[in-house]
């Protein structure tokens, strides 16, 4: 594990301090990174690119909104109250299988959950994907 943070690492994790210092790994995991990222395609591509050519990424995110929100939205339903934090992208099942597509990847499996985490039960959108 890896920490490219400003943050002091905790034991056992090495710090990076440029991106030359990064190899080919068989496993990259973007867990609850790209709801946070201006450009995620962009995250995506670049981690990727430091897979081997068997690698897998796994991405994890939140889906806020439900389909039937989504659906309304599309709609342009003028009647939807959306709440606002430091979420800058929104996901669903469709739009992550569309970023590992759009990212030259091969979705293995993308699939949505409902979670409980004790103070709060939210869905979240998992996807695995191949290097091509």
């Amino acid at each position: 594990m890896f920490d490219i943070s400003d943050v002091a690492p905790a034991d056992g994790i090495t710090r990076v301090k440029s991106e030359s210092e990064l190899g080919l790994y068989s496993y990259i995991q973007l867990a609850h990174v790209l709801e946070h990222v201006s450009f995620p395609l962009a995250l995506v591509r670049k981690a990727a690119s430091f897979l081997d050519d068997s690698g897998h990424l796994y991405v994890e995110v939140p889906q806020e909104l439900s389909d039937d929100v989504r659906t309304r939205l599309a709609s342009r339903d003028k009647n939807i109250r959306l709440t606002i934090h430091e979420h800058i992208n929104q996901y669903c099942l469709s739009s992550v299988t569309e970023l590992l597509r759009s990212a030259g990847l091969k979705a293995i499996v993308v699939q949505s959950e409902l979670v409980d985490l004790g103070w709060n039960k939210g869905m979240l959108v998992r996807g695995l994907a191949r290097k091509c």
